[in-house]
């Protein structure tokens, strides 16, 4: 990136009205703040987002790495912002939008944002209480994912066998978290059908797939080839 966009001298005027920050994960022991990713629970680098003085994410970056998307994420940030002064000021609505948006953006734990919602969920709309529980059921998988993954060095053969395990015991229990990951389930799950010869566990995948990502043009030839191998596995 710092040979693109970063070293124009477009992104040098556009920053100047901005505080930019940069953080390395190096994984030296003893190295200030070489946590901050995980404490900050990104997933991923590099990780781009909007914090406020205090150092409070406000927004993740999504998207090109260009000054029209950076420029709108900064824009969401100071609606966080706006949000969290409702909130602070005792505006209700604004309170349960912001406990929402919190959990969109990773501010909790799973056990803490579970004790949150039991607490708030009844005077959620409908809207909001369904938003929070897919944010849960992201969050959820998203720590369970890290846990499991801390084993593969230590543990290869035994690391596959929990991630699938996992993969699985979320597909079963009818909670997928969203996106990329909800869409990965699935197609592990269609996989160890296969391998186990299970029509019925791979109808059900499959057809979880196309209700969720099916309108979704890139995945139109990939349904096609499932769809065939369903036939095939039926026809044995």
């Amino acid at each position: 990136m710092e040979n693109g966009l970063f070293s124009t001298d477009e992104f040098t005027a556009w920053s100047q009205k901005y505080v930019m920050f940069l953080h390395v994960t190096t994984r030296l022991e003893g190295r200030k703040h070489d946590g901050l990713l995980k404490e900050k629970r990104f997933t991923g680098f590099p990780t781009m987002c909007a914090m406020d003085v205090s150092g409070k994410v406000t927004a993740k970056h999504a998207g090109r790495r260009d000054l029209e998307p950076f420029a709108e994420t900064l824009a969401k940030g100071r609606v966080y912002e706006a949000l969290a002064k409702q909130a602070a000021a005792g505006d209700k609505t604004a309170q349960l939008d912001l406990f929402v948006k919190d959990l969109e953006l990773r501010s909790y734990s799973y056990a803490h944002g579970m004790l949150r919602y039991a607490a708030m969920r009844t005077d959620m709309p409908k809207r909001l209480r369904e938003s929070a529980q897919q944010h849960l059921v992201d969050l959820q998988y998203a720590e369970l994912s890290r846990s499991v993954r801390a084993t593969l060095a230590t543990d290869r053969e035994g690391y596959l066998k929990r991630w699938n395990a996992l993969r699985l015991d979320f597909f079963r229990s009818g909670s997928l978290p969203s996106g990329y990951q909800g869409s990965s389930i699935l197609r592990t799950v269609m996989n160890h059908a296969r391998t186990e010869e299970n029509v019925k566990l791979f109808a059900a995948a499959l057809t979880k797939f196309k209700e969720c990502f099916g309108s979704e043009e890139r995945n139109g030839s990939r349904i096609e080839m499932l769809e065939k191998q369903l036939e095939e596995m039926r026809a044995k």
